[in-house]
Order: C-alpha cells, then sequence, then structure tokens
C-alpha cells in the first residue's frame, strides 16, 4: 500500500479536526439554546406564580416587582420571549401609570436588542406614548425631539406590516411628522394605506386620517369623497365643514368653500366663520359680497368696542384693522383707499399701537405712501420706519428699491437689487422678486446667478423650477424645460399660472389644442387669484395675454361666446390692451 504524502495527511487531519469541532460546539450551542429557553421558562412561570397585578393592587412596592420583571426580560433570548415579558410590563402600567417608565424602557431596551422586529417596534412605540400619558401636547419625559425622533423611527420598522398601517399613521401625526406638506408627502412617499376594513367600520377618526393621507399624496378626488362621508355622519358636524372648506379653500376652490362656509356662518353666527366666508369670496372674484361682510363685520366691532368689555371682541385690535386693511385694498378708487387707510391709522393710533407694529400695519403703510408720489413716499415710510425701530424690515426694503428703480440707470439698478439680497440672505421672497425683476429686464445671466445662490441656500420653491424651466426653453431644450414645467404642474393654491401658460404655449407650438386649452384655461383660473391691486402693468399685461390665446383657442372651435368672455377677462385686467380691445372689436363685426 503506498504512502501518503505528509502534507495530505496533515489536511485530511485537520479537516476532520474541524468537523468534529463543529458538530462539538452546535451541541454545544443547540444545549445552552434549550437551557437558555428553559430557564426563561422556569423564570416566566415563577413570575406568573408571584401574581404581580395582585401586589400591585395590594400596594406592594413597586421597585420589588419591577426587579422580578426585570430579571424576566434578562433571561429573554428571543423576539417572542421579549413579547412575553413586554406584556407582563404593559399589564402592570395599565394598572399603575408609575410602571409605565419601566415598561417604556424595556421595550426601547428591546427594540435595540431586535431593531428588525417590526413587532417589537409596535410595543415600544405604545410604551413611549403610554408613558407621557398618551398625549403630545406638551413634552416627552426624555425631550420632546427625542421622543418624536423615537416615534418615527418606530412607525418606519412598523410600515413593512399592512396590518400595522393604522397604527403608523397615527404614530407619525403623535410624532408631528405631518406639520408639514412636504414633510408629510416624504414621510408616506413608500406608501402605506389605511385597511379598507377599518374604514368600513365608519369610525370618523378613521375617516378622517384616511382623508388627510388622501390629502398629502394628492388624491384629490378620493379626499373629496372621504370629506363627503365625513360632513354627512361627523359628530361635530360644524367642525367637519370647517374643515372640508378648508381643504376646497386650499385646493383652488375658493367658490365652493364659499358655499360651505355661508351655510355654517348661517347656523353658527361665528364672526371667524363669516370672515373666513368674506375671504373665500373675495378668492372667487366675488368681491362685492366679499366687501359688504367686511364692513358689516367692521361695523359691529366698533360697536361692540365702545360697550364695557371690549377685550371679549374676537375681532378687536389686529382682526378690526385686518378687516379695514381689507376694505382699503379692495376699494374702488384712490380717494376711498385713503378713506379707509386713514381710518385704519387712527384706530391703531387711539389703541396706542405702533402704526408698523406687526404686518397689516406695515401693508398699510406702504398701501398708503403708494398713493403719494415718489419724493413723498419715499421721506414718509423711511420717517414711519424709523419711529417704528424697523429700518431693515425686508418689505420695507424692497419697498424703497422699488420707488427708486426707475431713477437710476440700469448697472445700478443690478448692483442695488444684488445689495438687497445680500441684506436679506434668508429671504425667499426677495431672492423671487429679484428673479422675477431680472427675468423682467431681461438679465438672464443675473437670473442664473441669482438661481445658484438660492440652491446654495437650500431654497427649492416653485419659482425656482420655473426660472429654470424657462432658461432651457430659451436655449432651446424644449423637452428639457418642458418636463421641469411638468414637474411644477400642481393646481393648488400654490400654483403659478404662468407655469401653464408656458406648458400651454410649447403644447400650442406642437398642434395639441386640447392639451393648450386645458393648459390655458388652467392658467386663466389661477390668474384671478395671482393678480391684484398690487401687480405691476406688465404683470397684467402678461395675464391678459393669457385670456386673449385662450380666446383664439376657443374661437378656432366655433365657440364665439366663450371666447367673447375671455376676452373681457382680459380687457378687464388691462384695460389698455391694445390687442385685446382689437381681437374683442373683431369678434363683434
Amino acid at each position: 500500500m503506498p504512502k501518503l504524502p505528509l502534507k495530505h495527511v496533515c489536511i485530511v487531519g485537520f479537516a476532520l479536526v474541524l468537523v468534529c469541532s463543529a458538530g462539538m460546539i452546535a451541541a454545544a450551542l443547540m444545549r445552552q439554546d434549550g437551557e437558555t429557553t428553559s430557564r426563561f421558562s422556569r423564570e416566566l412561570q415563577s413570575f406568573d406564580y408571584f401574581n404581580a397585578p395582585a401586589r400591585v393592587l395590594a400596594g406592594e412596592s413597586p421597585v420589588r416587582i419591577e426587579r422580578r420583571l426585570a430579571r424576566l426580560q434578562r433571561r429573554a433570548a428571543t423576539p417572542q420571549e421579549h413579547l412575553s415579558a413586554l406584556k407582563r410590563y404593559r399589564a402592570l402600567a395599565l394598572l399603575d401609570g408609575s410602571y409605565s417608565v419601566w415598561y417604556r424602557n424595556a421595550a426601547q431596551k428591546a427594540a435595540a436588542a431586535f431593531p428588525v422586529s417590526p413587532d417589537i417596534a409596535a410595543v415600544a412605540a405604545e410604551a413611549l406614548v403610554l408613558s407621557n400619558g398618551g398625549s403630545f401636547s406638551g413634552n416627552f419625559s426624555d425631550g420632546f425631539a427625542e421622543g418624536r425622533l423615537l416615534l418615527g423611527a418606530y412607525a418606519g420598522k412598523m410600515t413593512a406590516q399592512p396590518r400595522f398601517a393604522y397604527a403608523v399613521l397615527a404614530l407619525h401625526i403623535l410624532a408631528g411628522n405631518f406639520d408639514d406638506p412636504a414633510a408629510a408627502a416624504t414621510v408616506t412617499a413608500g406608501g402605506f394605506e389605511i385597511p379598507e376594513q377599518a374604514i368600513a367600520a365608519g369610525a370618523e377618526y378613521i375617516l378622517v386620517n384616511d382623508f388627510l393621507l388622501r390629502s398629502v399624496h394628492g388624491d384629490i378626488s378620493g379626499a373629496t369623497a372621504r370629506l363627503d362621508s365625513l360632513v354627512a355622519t361627523a359628530a361635530d358636524e360644524a367642525g367637519a365643514r370647517r374643515m372640508a372648506a378648508e381643504f376646497f379653500y386650499d385646493h383652488n376652490n375658493p367658490r365652493r368653500a364659499a358655499e360651505i362656509l355661508s351655510r355654517l356662518a348661517g347656523s353658527t353666527g361665528s364672526d371667524a366663520d363669516i370672515i373666513r366666508l368674506a375671504d373665500a369670496l373675495a378668492l372667487a372674484g366675488e368681491m362685492q359680497g366679499a366687501r359688504t361682510l367686511w364692513h358689516l363685520l367692521a361695523s359691529a366691532s366698533e360697536s361692540r368696542e365702545s360697550r364695557a368689555n371690549p377685550a371679549r371682541d374676537e375681532l378687536a385690535g389686529s382682526g378690526h384693522s385686518r378687516l379695514l386693511y381689507n376694505l382699503a385694498a379692495s376699494a374702488a378708487t384712490q380717494q376711498e383707499q385713503q378713506q379707509w387707510l386713514r381710518q385704519l391709522f387712527s384706530y391703531r393710533a387711539q389703541r396706542g399701537q405702533n402704526p408698523m407694529d406687526d404686518s397689516t400695519g406695515i401693508s398699510s403703510v406702504i398701501r398708503y405712501t403708494r398713493l403719494m408720489d415718489t419724493a413723498s413716499g419715499i421721506t414718509t415710510l423711511l420717517e414711519t420706519a424709523t419711529e417704528a425701530g424697523i429700518e431693515q424690515h425686508p418689505l420695507l426694503d424692497l419697498e424703497l428699491l422699488r420707488r427708486s428703480l426707475d431713477t437710476l440707470p440700469l448697472a445700478r439698478t443690478t448692483a442695488e437689487v444684488w445689495l438687497l439680497v445680500n441684506r436679506h440672505l434668508g429671504d425667499e421672497d426677495i431672492h423671487r422678486w429679484a428673479a422675477w425683476y431680472f427675468e423682467h429686464r431681461r438679465l438672464y445671466s443675473e437670473v442664473q446667478r441669482l438661481l445658484d445662490a438660492a440652491a446654495r441656500s437650500g431654497m427649492s420653491g416653485g419659482w425656482v423650477a420655473s426660472h429654470r424651466a424657462l432658461a432651457l426653453l430659451r436655449a432651446g431644450d424644449i423637452a428639457a424645460g418642458e418636463s421641469i414645467l411638468r414637474g411644477a404642474e400642481q393646481p393648488d393654491a400654490d400654483a403659478d399660472w404662468r407655469t401653464f401658460a408656458n406648458l400651454a404655449r410649447i403644447y400650442e407650438s406642437r398642434r395639441q389644442i386640447a392639451a393648450a386649452q386645458t393648459a390655458y384655461e388652467t392658467a386663466a383660473a389661477l390668474v384671478a387669484t395671482a393678480t391684484g391691486e398690487r401687480a405691476s402693468p406688465a404683470e397684467r399685461a402678461a395675464a391678459a395675454e393669457v385670456h386673449l390665446r385662450l380666446s383664439r383657442i376657443l374661437q378656432a372651435q366655433g365657440r364665439r361666446q366663450e371666447s367673447r368672455a375671455a376676452l373681457e377677462r382680459g380687457l378687464a385686467l388691462d384695460p389698455e390692451n391694445l390687442a385685446v380691445r382689437r381681437e374683442l372689436r373683431r369678434l363683434e363685426d
């Protein structure tokens, strides 16, 4: 028999040793695991025999009972064993609130030991809520910020299980993750829905949460359907109607909001509901109705303030000031506008208020000085701002610059705009106005510099996308520009009518008449809310151009009456627009 080389013998021997060692280790681990499970089972049986709930009710020292529970949890080696221990913690926490902190700490230990277990995450989230008394209006015992982060983390681990869908939604609401629509959209981007069987049960709070979730995801038709169910079945009918009105108000349907608020104000008689009704009417273009309500409320407020206890009047102070400002802003003539503004200044002086101590006061002074010549207006603004100690307020700074732009050479105006931007680096409204100004003066290189600066500051509003899209369209990259515009194509309260107008121009150039008409109609609907007394002549001319182009598309389809109505709306926006006048005259011939 031939002899094997020594090297081969060593390799075979080493392999045999590894096999034997692996078998011995596996047997030891199995025996150890069995012993661990056996120890936990014995400890669990012993604790149940200890009858902790009865001892809690008898007033026995919590420290001794918690010590037994802690020992039980130390014996736990699997998620199921941890859940068994946490079940005992929970039972005691429900009997005596002093155990809720121990319950929370034990649940957090289990969650740290098994970070991928959705069941333990659910228990840990519940323990956190329970330890805070079920309310998050105040601070968490461990700090509000930390508690919010923990709830959000637990919710993220539970998302994988559809059975936790409603609980996940509730946790995000408790954690405050739905305080901001953009944050809410990010949180729910992975997608989860409340189970239909839970919705079918008809519980009001489930319908409310499902409505909110659909609203966040832009499912307007689905949210509207849930809203109709809520209004029909809610115990708090007035509250449900207010929520419905705010939903339609925020989603570019002020007329529907006004209808709901009209019924609500008629039943409650609340000043707050009447004020909101007036706002909705104004947004829907029913300015005369809105002015009537503002006038009635202002008169009623003055009458109530003359009585013994004006402090109880919910319209007193800033509320009454806003009513007078709205009446001034919507006045048909400059003389009437001056009358209301003087009444506003007199009212604030009688109450000892500084003319510019809030946004209403600042806007009132700015509006009043616009009725003066440039030099007098600038002098009044500076004197009033100095008295109030707010010389560097962004609105005032911008207004002063706008007054002086017409008297400065072009090179100087560009430098002054950049100085304004640098004085208010974190103010997105200032950046948006500067972008509009540079675009209007066709200073496209300055627009690009401003957009780059806005990006470095973390600004990402729709105006940034719109200006980038316009730059691409000017460069001839129609497809890329259209892609950006379509990304900003959200017909809600924050939508910019220019986005839809530019999309319509693109569709029109491609002979996509139906798409162009839809885009122009959306732009025309948004123009009514975007152009007002403060709109510049250039802005009003551009808005009138939208109606002119829409009328031509309608006329090409033989819809002469609708075409004429579009032209009349355009003429109301810009009475001096010769193109609109000429087109209207041609239709009449």
